[in-house]
């Protein structure tokens, strides 16, 4: 199962013709996030809401820069966020972390490259990593 079960769904921060494009090319496995969401702190509360009940399986947010978009995604329970910095990252998010959210910071990367990206990550299963959310639960607790 992907990450769940549910759609995958996406978020863009500000405009690109690229990502407008793949994204309308991916729309049978992307949805956007919805809500209205304008700013990316509702875009990933939104999500976050949609994937601890169960409608979505994890998303996509496209960004200029993965720092607040990372840091943010990763302080939600149901969300666990990698940038992608590459396929293989990506990837590494999903075996190491079990990530649902792959943050795209769009300028760095052409259509093919975060079609590669997306396909593989939003197509993963993702097995239990038990290990992980006991470390997660005891990093919790830091002050």
């Amino acid at each position: 199962n992907a990450a769940g079960g549910g759609k995958w769904l996406w978020w863009m921060d500000g405009r690109c013709a690229t990502v407008e494009k793949l994204m309308g090319q991916m729309r049978g496995k992307l949805s956007p996030v919805g809500g209205g969401a304008k700013q990316l702190v509702g875009a990933i509360r939104s999500l976050a809401k949609q994937v601890a009940h169960g409608g979505a399986a994890g998303g996509v947010l496209f960004v200029q820069s993965g720092a607040l978009a990372g840091c943010f995604a990763n302080r939600c329970a149901s969300l666990r966020a990698v940038v992608g910095t590459c396929g293989e990252a990506a990837m590494q998010g999903v075996n190491l972390l079990g990530a649902n959210v792959l943050i795209v910071e769009y300028p760095h990367h052409g259509v093919e490259s975060m079609r590669g990206m997306i396909e593989d990550f939003v197509g993963a299963e993702r097995g239990r990593l038990d290990g992980v959310a006991r470390q997660l639960e005891e990093l919790g607790t830091c002050v």
